[in-house]
């Protein structure tokens, strides 16, 4: 355990592949701030995948001081943005580009209670034809337009997923394949996902196709700046996309976080269609 030996630092390896030493003190009293996500039980170096070293250093110094609660700032950010008027969040919205009034919406069904102001002022900039947000994407590559699907899609935002559509569908083979050929494993697995779950049949076969042609060596060279935690996943992930197994099904279905906020927006009426 990470613990082991209460007279040693702890070593922390982060996501952008910076160590980070801990002394036992602090180590304890960040744990007992972050229990749910279990460093304290893992064996050493302690992979944070999710925790860039800035971040971890800034939550180490927070972690020995007496003003951090963070359920109370979860919950000062929630009221802040509640306590605004509408011309107010028009205003802090309006320079936003697509991805991330897409992104606010999303959390704002997760997070608030009280969505109708947000509503009112992020609807005005959303409500484009199809002609429309097709020239506002016509300059992302295939990841931009993915990921673009990930967030619009669980939103129901169709008129968007549509004009996402038609861009994939107009690129030529020549540039899909050069697009493919830029992107890193991760990002290739998160294309083919998306490309199985719209049903875009080229794209998918495109990516499967490269992965096939990759020598093992040049996976492993491919993921060699990941995690060691996320390099396992995606060498299977590739093998599952070489050899067509079944092992790692599950690696494709939509996030847990997007099924939970469909699962809530179901709840509260149906789907934003907008």
């Amino acid at each position: 355990m990470a613990m082991a030996d209460d007279s040693k630092s702890v070593v922390c390896i982060c996501c952008d592949r910076k160590v980070v030493e801990v002394d036992p003190k602090t180590w304890k009293l960040f744990n007992e701030m972050v229990p749910k996500e279990r460093y304290d039980e893992q064996i050493e170096p302690v992979e944070m995948p999710h925790v860039k070293s800035t971040v971890l250093k800034k939550l180490l110094t927070y972690s020995v001081a007496d003003y951090l609660d963070l359920q109370s700032l979860y919950a000062g950010v929630i009221q802040y943005v509640e306590d605004k008027s509408q011309e107010e969040i028009s205003y802090m919205v309006r320079n936003e580009d697509l991805r991330s009034l897409l992104k606010i919406v999303k959390s704002a069904l997760y997070y608030l209670e009280e969505t109708e102001k947000l509503w009112s002022a992020v609807r005005s900039l959303l409500m484009k034809s199809k002609e429309e947000f097709s020239q506002m994407i016509a300059k992302e590559d295939i990841l931009g337009l993915i990921k673009l699907i990930e967030v619009a899609k669980p939103l129901s935002y169709e008129k968007l997923c549509k004009a996402v559509h038609n861009l994939i569908l107009s690129k030529s083979i020549d540039q899909l394949s050069l697009e493919i050929h830029n992107q890193n494993l991760k990002a290739l697995i998160k294309i083919f996902r998306v490309a199985r779950a719209e049903k875009l049949q080229t794209l998918q076969d495109m990516v499967v196709q490269y992965v096939f042609d990759k020598s093992d060596e040049e996976l492993v060279q491919m993921v060699s700046t990941e995690l060691p935690c996320y390099q396992s996943i995606y060498l299977d992930v590739a093998q599952y996309l070489r050899v067509g197994t079944t092992e790692a099904e599950e690696i494709f279905n939509w996030p847990s976080n997007v099924r939970d906020i469909e699962s809530k927006n179901s709840h509260r009426g149906g789907s934003w269609g907008w």
